[in-house]
């Protein structure tokens, strides 16, 4: 068996009211005599290398992402399209002022095993939570999901979670070694066969195995306000959470 990689890369590029993605595929640069030929290896240090970008090979537009226009049973406000724009090459979900409501994006297509990241600058916002995840989105609702999601409320906690036809399986919580709504940061889903690495700027957060889920799911990521946080407080102003890049990388076995 040999190992395959592609890389999907999906950089915000502007096209007027819209947003655009860009996918990038070539094969990843590994570090010579580094032993890292299987996807996600961490290096002596604990880090993750993550092939370099290239440059764009094709672009595509609207029809691969999704603006999300609804509500949910544990969200105290909606997700609203009007809530998603873009400033230059990053696309921002804004909470209105004086309100519960956020904005979120989401694939059309659904991906399987391989590397999943995002460059995310979170709000101040005091009972808000911006996430990256990977949802199957199942018509019966017992769908596989592999959630980090981000406090927004100073206190730099991340939760890990990973559910399996629905039910919650694996859950830790975890204090990042950075404030995430000073700057950008790198948030990396290692979803492989049998287990699932979780990296924020290259750095081992946590790994799930066993009876993890194998399915082919959509890319998501919004920012929302979680029934279930104890203190909320609307801001008095607009707040965004911004997204400079979503990127894929598949790794698919093949016989040889």
């Amino acid at each position: 068996m040999k190992r395959k990689y592609i890389i999907l890369g999906l950089a915000i590029a502007s096209i007027g009211t819209g947003f655009m993605a860009r996918m990038y595929i070539h094969p990843p640069t590994l570090r010579p005599g580094s032993g890292q030929e299987k996807l996600g290896r961490q290096n002596a240090s604990g880090e993750l290398s993550v092939p370099a970008q290239t440059q764009p090979l094709y672009a595509f537009g609207n029809s691969q992402w999704v603006k999300a226009d609804y509500t949910f049973g544990a969200n105290k406000g909606e997700l609203n399209k009007n809530n998603v724009s873009q400033n230059h090459n990053t696309l921002l979900l804004m909470s209105p002022a004086n309100t519960y409501d956020g904005a979120g994006i989401e694939s059309v297509g659904r991906y399987s095993f391989g590397l999943f990241s995002s460059r995310i600058q979170c709000p101040k916002l005091l009972g808000a939570i911006c996430t990256f995840f990977l949802y199957e989105d199942t018509p019966d609702k017992k769908a596989n999901e592999i959630d980090m999601e981000i406090y927004t409320d100073g206190s730099r906690k991340i939760d890990l979670v990973v559910h399996v036809k629905g039910l919650r399986k694996y859950y830790t919580q975890l204090i990042l070694p950075f404030d995430p709504s000073e700057d950008f940061h790198e948030y990396l889903i290692d979803y492989q066969e049998s287990q699932i690495n979780f990296y924020a700027d290259s750095k081992f957060l946590a790994r799930f195995e066993n009876d993890i889920g194998q399915s082919a799911m959509k890319i998501v990521s919004n920012l929302w306000w979680p029934e279930w946080m104890p203190l909320s407080s609307k801001a008095p102003e607009d707040r965004f959470m911004q997204i400079g890049l979503i990127q894929y990388e598949s790794s698919n076995l093949i016989s040889r």
